[in-house]
């Protein structure tokens, strides 16, 4: 499995949230993430999820990772 990276387009592949798009905060731990889309989870209150359930995407918003290293 590749390394996510903050700044990772991922997909939800699992839960409610199945089928969204959303960008990743943070690393929490090796099984976890933290997540947000601007819309229902905002940056300021990310949601934590098992990578495991994350498809990841080819696309890395360079900019946000440079904005929260």
């Amino acid at each position: 499995m590749e390394p996510i990276a903050i700044g990772q387009v991922v997909k939800s592949t699992a839960g409610r949230d199945k089928g969204r798009y959303f960008v990743v905060m943070a690393r929490d731990g090796m099984d976890y993430v933290r997540i947000a889309d601007g819309v229902l989870r905002h940056v300021d209150t990310p949601k934590r999820k098992k990578v495991k359930h994350l498809a990841l995407e080819p696309h890395c918003i360079t900019a946000l990772a440079e904005k929260i290293a």
